[in-house]
């Protein structure tokens, strides 16, 4: 069972902006879109996070190709669930399905249509990476109703903020497939590594469907 808690000012040290670990503009610019339509807005989100260096970083005009560090996002994801009455779990759930339709049915919506489920479960997990800096995803089709892979590097801390996200995003880009009752499973191991005092692993999953059309 994944499970995603909300993040401490012990637990991540280094100021916002400072860590290694990047994230692209767009994926902020995406989320603050979706704060402004929350009670409150922006407003709200940034009254609820930890300190003034994180209203600073959540208020600023980001650009959608540069890169940010990714860490202040849990603090970020962690106030707009208050703001929305939520769990951090259930909030990055809803927003990460919501955002994975706005998407797959936009410019990903032919790519979506016309490849086969067990080559967009492939993929997927691939473009998502493109979002980070950090990460490097490795899939493999083992049948046509089976994917698994590894991101590896990926810091302890944003484990399962990583995993819960990209699993939602999966199981919709697979039922807009046509595919029945999609899964996918990931396992979190111990850590093996570390980068600039940050512990890293290595997220393995699986992704099972029940397919429609496939070759």
């Amino acid at each position: 069972m994944l499970t995603v808690r909300e993040p401490s000012i012990e637990q991540i040290a280094v100021a916002p902006g400072a860590s290694p670990f990047r994230i692209k503009g767009l994926a902020w610019r995406d989320t603050i879109a979706r704060h402004e339509e929350l009670p409150g807005g922006c407003a709200a989100v940034s009254a609820l996070l930890p300190t003034d260096a994180h209203r600073r970083f959540y208020e600023q005009s980001f650009l959608a190709t540069a890169w940010y560090d990714v860490m202040p996002m849990l603090f970020v994801d962690a106030a707009a669930a208050s703001v929305q009455g939520l769990t951090l779990e259930q909030s990055l759930r809803t927003g990460t399905r919501r955002q994975a339709h706005r998407v797959l049915s936009g410019i990903y919506r032919s790519f979506v249509k016309l490849m086969v489920p067990s080559a967009v479960a492939w993929a997927i997990p691939r473009l998502a990476a493109n979002y980070y800096d950090f990460g490097t995803v490795t899939t493999e089709r083992v049948s046509v109703q089976h994917v698994r892979g590894v991101v590896a590097g990926v810091p302890v801390l944003l484990a399962d903020w990583y995993a819960i996200t990209s699993l939602e995003f999966v199981l919709v880009a697979l039922e807009l497939c046509g595919c029945v009752r999609p899964t996918l499973e990931w396992v979190i191991p111990a850590s093996s590594a570390t980068r600039e005092g940050f512990a890293l692993t290595n997220l393995e999953f699986d992704i099972r469907w029940v397919g429609t059309r496939e070759a």
